[in-house]
């Protein structure tokens, strides 16, 4: 993962009673797989992200044998004493071992269904509407089939785009205030040049259309340039410059967020420059879009998509099912009986 795995943290609480948000959650259950005191259950776990009954027994295992709690609660706290006690315990082998699992970036195939139950779980504050999960089941399917979205980080910072630039409603909206608004923090109502109207004549209707070039879709185009930029780069000729609101089409609209993020459209960088190789900055990726303009925010959404995406990933969980030997596991319901690490150790 691109949040730094080599020095662990967890924001809520993980097991029972706690938030169990899906990255907090697969933190602890590759920390108690990696333990190298034993304990019942110890390398048992999925890490998922979705701790259930199973999970909630190995913490207990762990703090009972390990943290030497004569009453374990079965919850790991981000600054309790069972969750030190993880970090201090950690066998090098194994993390080596799971690192390189989390490194895999390479983008397969997403299980949109599994994908949106984590989504949900862990952006609670932000519930998705029924629309919102049909925009972003179909964001999923375009990016499974999209061949130029190889890695997977990209597909995470093209939705954490979306998050924020649709308003969690991922579906192409219209630009608030539509190029006009009143900024609290200068006392007065800001209106960008794109706002002004635009007589454009439609060539085949020979009408005049008074377009106004404000942010529509799902990275909100603006400008008339790049209107007709991406629609001549898109195979659409003058449409999109002479009828504007196509770009709200969700088909025309990732056409050009996928197009335009990877090509330098919108400005003079593209994802490549930010994400390539082992070298992740998604921080730095928001001058794709729009400078530094809630950069940090966009940056820590994608770092939680990466991973439920990554979790999501129909090539990890085979991975872990051949890596790790599960026997029994029903991949649909992320349930595994069994888990053997005997062979994974004797490579090591």
């Amino acid at each position: 993962m691109s949040n730094n795995f080599s020095n662990p943290s967890i924001k809520k609480s993980v097991g029972i009673g706690g938030q169990n948000k899906p990255s907090d959650s697969f933190i602890v259950q590759r920390l108690l797989n990696e333990c190298k005191a034993d304990f019942k259950g110890k390398g048992t776990l999925v890490p998922d992200g979705l701790p259930g009954k199973k999970t909630y027994e190995v913490i207990k295992a762990f703090q009972k044998t390990v943290v030497k709690m004569n009453y374990p609660d079965g919850r790991i706290d981000p600054t309790g004493k069972s969750f030190r006690k993880l970090i201090l315990e950690r066998d090098p082998k194994l993390v080596a071992l799971n690192n390189s699992i989390a490194a895999k970036n390479t983008m397969v195939a997403i299980k949109s269904d599994l994908f949106i139950n984590l989504y949900s779980k862990e952006f609670r504050n932000k519930k998705l509407t029924d629309d919102a999960k049909k925009g972003l089941t179909y964001l999923i399917s375009k990016l499974n089939s999209d061949s130029e979205i190889t890695d997977i980080r990209w597909a995470a910072y093209m939705l954490a785009t979306v998050k924020h630039e649709c308003d969690n409603k991922y579906q192409p909206i219209r630009e608030s205030g539509k190029g006009n608004y009143y900024s609290e923090k200068k006392k007065k109502q800001i209106v960008h040049e794109y706002s002004k109207v635009i007589k454009v004549l439609d060539p085949v209707t020979r009408n005049t259309n008074e377009n106004v070039y404000y942010g529509r879709g799902y990275v909100q185009l603006t400008w008339e340039r790049n209107y007709k930029k991406l629609g001549i780069a898109l195979n659409l000729g003058n449409k999109l410059h002479i009828k504007p609101d196509l770009v709200l089409d969700k088909e025309i609209a990732y056409k050009i967020m996928s197009y335009g993020m990877r090509n330098a459209s919108f400005t003079k960088y593209s994802l490549k420059n930010f994400i390539v190789g082992s070298y992740t900055d998604y921080v730095g990726a928001r001058k794709i879009i729009n400078g530094t303009d809630k950069d940090q925010l966009i940056a820590e959404y994608a770092k939680k998509l990466e991973l439920l995406l990554k979790l999501s990933e129909v090539e990890y969980l085979t991975f872990l099912k051949r890596i790790f030997n599960i026997t029994n596991w029903n991949i649909k319901n992320n349930q595994c009986l069994e888990i053997s690490f005997s062979k994974v150790l004797s490579k090591y």
